[in-house]
């Protein structure tokens, strides 16, 4: 892989890549570990032009340096700078409040899954990925995913439907 081709490698996954690390990192600390990463890259070039996917490949070395990084520290995920990125759209502050609300109670949801479904959760919904993308960077096989995906959905669901059977009911008796 020559520089030119890398460096256009490097670009085409470097946003996706940051909102990867940035859910598990605070931003301060992505960014160093984006730098980190990309300089990893760079030394494993030779082998990404060998690859059937290195886009998988660098997010698995982006997640496995990030787990490295949370062993040492708490973890963190960004989720009021995630809300905040996607409600620059809106006029209305009524609609902004309620997608607010609304995407803050989903994220709340996600946190509470076990860490595995959490995470390929998030790489499903978030980051877009596909089943064998996110078996990729897991090392997971692509039904294990899917069954993971389902029970998060399932236990999502469930939480969901309590949490709003209880809203109807406070509403009704007010």
């Amino acid at each position: 892989m020559t520089t030119r081709e890398f460096e256009n490698f490097l670009i085409q996954i470097s946003a996706r890549l940051f909102g990867f690390v940035k859910r598990y990192l605070p931003l301060e600390e992505s960014e160093d570990a984006l730098q980190e990463i990309s300089v990893k890259i760079w030394e494993k070039r030779g082998r990404l032009s060998k690859m059937e996917k290195p886009e998988a490949y660098c997010f698995r070395m982006a997640r496995n340096y990030c787990l490295k990084k949370l062993m040492r520290q708490e973890p963190f995920l960004p989720i009021d700078s995630i809300i905040e990125n996607n409600l620059q759209g809106f006029d209305s502050g009524i609609i902004q409040l309620e997608y607010s609300e609304t995407e803050a109670l989903l994220f709340r949801c996600i946190d509470r899954l076990p860490i595995r479904q959490k995470e390929v959760m998030y790489m499903k919904c978030v980051d877009g990925m596909e089943y064998p993308e996110i078996a990729t960077v897991t090392g997971l096989k692509p039904e294990h995913v899917r069954v993971l995906l389902s029970r998060a959905r399932k236990e999502m669901k469930a939480t969901l439907e309590k949490y709003y059977k209880h809203e109807a009911r406070k509403r009704t008796v007010v």
